[in-house]
């Protein structure tokens, strides 16, 4: 947007984001980021999960994204980060590879 001047690209971020979101979660344990090949994922998937967050952080800086959906990812991009450290400290490694 502020290189363009085009508010759909955000727009259409956001829809790709939702979509993601919606497609890699997991049914065991909501609102975390999981890969269909966990827990055998090579270091290409697991590589993906960082940079979505990444990302989707990025995405929202943006002033034409809706506060409410800003917080809604930043709270999802928490419960990731509360599921890893969780993870790495446990021997069930709920949460995905690391």
């Amino acid at each position: 947007t502020e290189h363009t001047g085009d508010a759909s690209y955000v727009q259409d971020a956001l829809t790709i984001a939702d979509a993601a979101i919606a497609k890699f979660a997991s049914k065991e344990h909501p609102g975390v980021l999981v890969e269909d090949c966990e827990p055998s994922c090579d270091g290409n998937q697991v590589a993906f999960k960082g940079i979505f967050a990444r990302y989707l952080g990025y995405l929202t800086k943006y002033d034409s994204v809706p506060e409410d959906k800003a917080a809604s990812y930043w709270q999802y991009l928490d419960g990731n980060m509360q599921s890893l450290w969780n993870a790495a400290r446990s021997q069930t490694k709920v949460g995905g590879a690391i």
